[in-house]
């Protein structure tokens, strides 16, 4: 598969960018019913606004009292992934690669397709592997030799000299490889990735990635990237400071 370099979407859907006196844009996203035959709550109004009534009417109720909320855009339940990322993600990762920090994440009820829109599946990536693949694309020609960056795990990092990087190269190298997680791998290892690349990246740059994952759930925090298997005894517990 090629690369395809990003060019604008011919969809008319808008890119909203956080301003100054907005620092954080909410999007709206409708999943679609598993049954059709359920009955609706939820409709877009239009494309920055939602309608929510009650599933159930009364017949003995003569009027149907719709709440409405607005948001900066309101994506229905026939949007694809890549539609989602585009105008989403991709601004954010455009931001990335040019020294801006960003954020971004889903909020909902349990079931309400939070995983799916971050996750995806393999044959259709979410947000968080297509965001993953565009910046790799985008940097492959610019990433800094190992370990030159070396976090500080602090949210900073130290840089290191050369001979430095190669001797943490090394031990690495030394070490006894660890036995690779094979449990929930299944057709992920045979996922379709996104090929879209940004082209204004400045070669001037060098680029070095970090990444964490992990899963917050009852209030305890899991490392999904430990090689090692998770044992249901072994919690970190985390605390909410405000």
């Amino acid at each position: 598969m090629k690369p395809v370099r990003h060019k604008t979407p011919k969809k008319t859907m808008p890119k909203f960018k956080a301003s100054v006196k907005d620092p954080i844009v909410v999007y709206c996203r409708i999943r679609p019913l598993e049954n059709t035959y359920d009955q609706v709550c939820i409709k877009p109004k239009d494309e920055k606004t939602v309608a929510l009534f009650p599933p159930d009417v009364s017949q003995n109720t003569k009027t149907i009292k719709e709440y409405h909320y607005s948001f900066q855009y309101v994506f229905n339940e026939t949007t694809t992934q890549k539609e989602l990322f585009e105008h989403v993600a991709f601004p954010l990762v455009q931001d990335l690669l040019n020294g801006s920090n960003g954020l971004l994440f889903t909020y909902g009820i349990t079931s309400s397709g939070k995983t799916y829109t971050m996750a995806g599946t393999p044959q259709d990536g979410g947000l968080l592997p297509r965001t993953l693949d565009v910046v790799f694309n985008s940097i492959k020609d610019y990433q800094a030799p190992k370990f030159v960056f070396k976090p500080d795990k602090l949210n900073g990092f130290d840089i290191q000299s050369r001979n430095e990087a190669l001797y943490d190269q090394q031990k690495e190298m030394g070490r006894t490889p660890k036995p690779k997680r094979k449990e929930n791998i299944g057709e992920w290892s045979q996922r379709i990735a996104d090929s879209t690349i940004i082209d204004d990246v400045s070669p001037d740059m060098s680029y070095a990635v970090f990444v964490s994952y992990v899963e917050i759930y009852n209030n305890y925090i899991y490392d999904l990237l430990e090689d090692a298997a998770i044992d249901p005894k072994r919690k970190v517990r985390y605390f909410n400071i405000f």
